[in-house]
């Protein structure tokens, strides 16, 4: 169904040659049945979607009918702002206008009327080139073609392709011309007798001619693609596709949809791949030149029986169309012998291609993925993805890198110290007090108040009072008190000084009359007594502490702490500050409560507190950074089941996943479930860099490969047999290809396998690979993959495997043990040194790892004296002496701290040197008298000043060793080195 049409308009087309446009050029070409003697013509624009139906904007009339039509830009010339209009004549004649006069109804619009030929203009084309499209070619009944530059319209200038001497040219009409659509001195004209010439305008003669049987009526050049040539005949079916490079005789394809002559082609200078014919058939196809197929055909209306003289149906044949061009993206125009012109919108035509059309196509773009990846990609000329990482919160991953590096390093205390000075807050106060041995004498100080301070004050009061007198005591009540003593009363002269106001005589006698009496007045004594202090006294005193805090004041729970600091038990100092946290919820003052709970080490009562400050945080992504913070370094890495935090955990790894952080990221992945697995399996992809998204390579099995569980076994092995056929051939008696291995078997009984635990070894996950849906094993820690059960490593009493005895049996080749014979120097530590890439990096652990194979050449392929006996050998790895273990220890506690910190490309080969100089330093440290006294001394003193941070001392020590002890320490001081300078940039 056509969205737009012109009724009773016989024409030639030309759609608008300045950027978008809807509006089209109609030159009439039959008189309409106007009179015999009619033989001229009307030249008309058309603004197509400027209202509902087609507005007619202006017409011309002309001497003569059209016989084609063509619009240039003409480089956009201020003079022309809508171009030039060409147009070749049934007289002969090639007229020029400017359709910028027409449009505002100009009295002499026409520019030009040039008549070289001396029969009908069968075709005419402005040149498609920017640089050129002021040359007009023609061609014409006359046999001619001609040029024009109309650089000057009113004075154009005429050649011909070839001059003289040369002698090509066309015998029969011709019938179309078309210029190169890349190469502007290039043009192309066909006639009735078959023959197509291309024509060289700077050689100024013919680069080549096609002869085709028929006379060729289309001619198309391919829009992106100088070198291919389409042509197509009225009285043939099919369209052919030459390649001017390959052949001009036989053609490149030829496209069979139409069951007779074409009569139009247009090919899309939207989508080279697009094509659009009408022909004889009634049909008018879009092709896809990719696939060499019409993927649509764009019909006729339903016809009308009434039509037709003296009752008999025309049908379809007055319909057919005789013309098809290209308009805008996605717009065809059809013109049909029943004067009609059609205007078609095939985006919505349902191509059966498969390939939305170029014009849809992005040239180039940008996705943003999940994991902090960008995907890039340009254009046609740049087939080049590229990607890269995007980090869209940087100040997130800053505070993240920085916090990471104290977690590896354990340094909470200097964390706590860093938020402090950054303003944290009390939380961080009270934090950093947690981790000192004297926190409570630190909490009293820090709640102000100072034991020097408050000495020097009561010391100050007491100087002061000196001159104060206690009241006298009344003769008559003295006298009572006195007699009492004397007959040892003490229980009668305390109440007689609580009576008469003498309270601390009644203490003093109370301590003479036994424990009973002494409690007794001290009770007495504090219900009395209404200051402030002695409340604290008697809760001390009383070990009623408990009822202290609930009877405090909660305005002033900074002095209830403080007491609770100074005198409660270490076994009670939790419930109270509890018991005070709760006292301050109740009342409101929550962040108070909070601080309480942190004294109590109740860190699920923190965490509710933290929790709903986040929620109503008004920056979510620093508010969650912050949570995270206070809940690792306050639990202090403790693995627990959080509930709701892990959830506020997981949404945090998630977070550091897209700012490119997986290996981080996926230490806060927490909990349980099946959203968790997911979590962790993206985050564990992103973080080994798609390794484990291309699965892992399978291993045959071996000799040396241990048993699978019961009910496992027949699973894997047939999995292996379908994809290895060496499989099947290794689990055959192997007598046939090793004349020891059936002795082997008759004198060697099966070792019996360890006993299998369900458990996976620390650090190892069960993961589900999404292609073949298999469950694969994943190390978080080392990003080895392995499709095997992984195992805990044995204990060092257990035995490890027998060696079979023998030449040939105990050297397996590599064939036979990789099955397929290609083996890497990452997975073959021996073949690695054979061919000097030692330093390669291995992704599989010792223990998870087979043992690998010996390799012809290499000193390992001997056997050991112990493997021909056949005996269980115990490996024991070399003990560090205890006085050395504080070198090892904290080398590997700096070299951690920065493998978490951002290196580039250099400083992580550094650091790699700085590892193996570690390594290299640790076994000599294990070995007795590897290392002299004094080489150790200055080692200790190198690595103590690493830890202070005294970078200065730590290069000393390493340029005297370098300048004394180089020759025999040489491969572990380069190491030391690259250590100094790594840690003074980036700890």
């Amino acid at each position: 169904m056509p969205i737009r049409s012109i009724d009773d308009l016989g024409a030639v087309l030309a759609w608008g040659a300045l950027g978008p446009s809807d509006v089209i050029a109609a030159g009439t070409k039959d008189s309409g049945g106007v009179g015999f003697d009619d033989y001229g013509g009307t030249l008309s624009l058309y603004s197509l979607f400027s209202n509902d139906t087609p507005t007619l904007l202006s017409s011309v009339s002309t001497p003569s009918r059209f016989s084609s039509l063509s619009w240039s830009a003409m480089n956009n010339k201020p003079e022309y702002p809508q171009g030039l209009l060409a147009g070749g004549m049934l007289d002969g004649t090639v007229c020029i206008w400017d359709p910028e006069k027409i449009s505002t109804k100009h009295p002499s619009p026409q520019l030009a009327s040039i008549q070289r030929h001396t029969g009908p203009v069968n075709s005419c084309q402005f040149n498609p080139n920017d640089n050129s499209n002021h040359l007009l070619a023609s061609c014409g009944v006359d046999t001619e073609v001609y040029v024009m530059s109309l650089d000057r319209p009113d004075a154009p200038s005429v050649f011909v392709p070839a001059p003289p001497p040369n002698t090509t040219k066309h015998t029969a009409a011709a019938l179309k011309a078309r210029w190169n659509s890349k190469v502007p001195h290039i043009l192309a004209t066909s006639s009735a007798s078959g023959l197509t010439i291309v024509w060289d305008l700077r050689q100024k003669k013919p680069w080549c001619t096609i002869q085709d049987v028929g006379p060729t009526s289309c001619l198309e050049w391919n829009p992106s693609e100088g070198l291919h040539l389409l042509t197509a005949s009225e009285s043939q079916a099919n369209i052919k596709l030459y390649d001017l490079r390959a052949s001009t005789t036989m053609p490149l394809a030829t496209l069979p949809g139409h069951a007779d002559g074409v009569l139009g082609l247009s090919w899309s200078k939207w989508d080279a791949r697009l094509l659009a014919s009408c022909g004889k058939d009634n049909k008018t196809l879009i092709w896809d030149l990719h696939s060499l197929q019409a993927v649509h055909e764009v019909t006729l209306p339903a016809p009308d029986t009434s039509e037709g003289f003296g009752g008999i149906g025309g049908g379809n044949a007055q319909k057919k169309r005789y013309d098809v061009q290209w308009g805008e993206r996605g717009v065809l125009s059809t013109v049909s012998f029943d004067r009609k012109v059609e205007i078609h919108n095939v985006m919505g035509c349902g191509m059966q291609s498969g390939r939305a059309p170029k014009w849809l196509s992005t040239g180039k773009g940008v996705s943003l993925n999940w994991g902090g990846k960008r995907v890039c990609w340009g254009g046609e000329k740049n087939s080049i993805v590229t990607i890269d990482e995007v980090v869209e919160r940087e100040d997130l991953k800053a505070k993240s890198e920085v916090f990471e590096q104290h977690v590896v390093s354990k340094s909470y205390v200097d964390y706590c110290k860093l938020k402090m000075d950054q303003g944290g807050g009390k939380v961080w106060e009270f934090m950093s007090m947690i981790f000192h041995d004297n926190a409570r004498e630190r909490l009293v100080q820090y709640l102000g108040f100072d034991a020097a301070q408050i000495a020097e004050s009561a010391r100050g009061v007491s100087a002061a009072g000196m001159g104060a007198k206690e009241t006298n005591m009344n003769p008559e009540v003295e006298e009572s008190v006195k007699n009492a003593l004397l007959v040892g009363d003490f229980e009668a002269a305390v109440d007689c000084c609580f009576k008469n106001g003498h309270l601390s005589d009644a203490l003093v006698l109370s301590s003479c009359g036994g424990a009973t009496l002494w409690q007794e007045t001290q009770k007495r004594y504090f219900q009395s007594e209404t200051r402030s202090y002695l409340k604290i006294v008697s809760a001390v005193i009383n070990h009623s502490l408990m009822d202290y805090v609930e009877s405090s004041d909660v305005t002033k729970w900074g002095e209830t702490l403080a007491v609770l600091s100074t005198y409660a038990k270490s076994e009670e100092f939790p419930t109270l500050c509890e018991a005070l946290g709760a006292k301050l919820d109740a009342s409101g003052d929550k962040a108070s409560a909070c601080l309480t709970y942190l004294c109590a080490l109740n860190i699920e009562k923190a965490v509710q507190f933290w929790t709903a400050e986040l929620e109503v945080a008004p920056e979510r992504v620093l508010a969650l950074q912050e949570f995270v913070e206070k809940v690792t370094i306050f639990s202090q890495g403790e693995e627990r089941e959080w509930g709701e935090v892990d959830k506020l955990f997981r949404e945090y790894a998630d977070m550091l996943a897209n700012q490119g952080m997986p290996e981080v990221a996926l230490k806060y992945v927490k909990g349980k479930g099946e959203e968790v697995n997911i979590l962790r399996e993206r985050i564990n992809k992103a973080k080994i860099g798609g390794a484990v998204n291309q699965a892992p390579a399978q291993q045959p099995v071996t000799q040396q490969q241990q048993q699978p569980q019961y009910g496992q076994q027949q699973q894997q092995q047939q999995q292996q047999q379908q994809h290895n056929p060496y499989v099947q051939q290794q689990q055959q008696p192997q007598q046939q290809h090793n004349p020891y291995a059936q002795q082997q078997q008759q004198t060697q009984p099966a070792p019996t396998p360890p006993a299998q635990s369900n458990a996976l070894p620390p650090g190892w996950i069960a993961m589900q690979d999404p292609t073949s849906g298999r469950t694969y094993y994943a190390n978080q820690q080392t990003g080895q993959t392995t499709w095997e059960t992984p195992h805990h490593q044995p204990q060092q009493n257990e035995a490890i495997q027998r060696t079979p005895s023998g030449g040939s049996a105990g050297t397996p080749s590599l064939a036979n043990k990789y099955g397929d014979g290609f083996v890497s120097s990452a997975s073959n530590p021996q073949l690695a040194a054979q061919y000097g890439n030692i330093g390669t990096a291995n992704p599989y652990n010792g223990a998870a790892r087979p043992a690998g194979a010996n390799v012809a050449g290499s000193s390992s392929g001997q056997p050991h004296a112990l493997d021909q006996q056949n005996t269980l050998v115990e490996q024991k790895p070399a003990e560090i002496p205890e006085e050395f273990k504080p070198i090892v220890e904290s080398l590997k506690s700096i070299t951690t701290a920065l493998s978490a910190t951002q290196l580039n490309g250099s400083e992580k080969k550094q650091l790699q040197e700085c590892t193996k100089g570690c390594d290299i330093l640790a076994a000599r440290l294990a070995t007795p008298n590897a290392i002299d006294p004094d080489t150790i001394a200055k080692t200790q003193t190198l690595v103590h000043a690493l830890v202070a941070k005294d970078y200065g001392t730590a290069g000393q020590m390493s340029q005297q060793m370098a300048n004394t002890v180089w020759k025999d320490h040489k491969d572990w001081l380069k190491g030391m080195k690259f250590l100094i300078q790594l840690c003074g940039k980036k700890l």
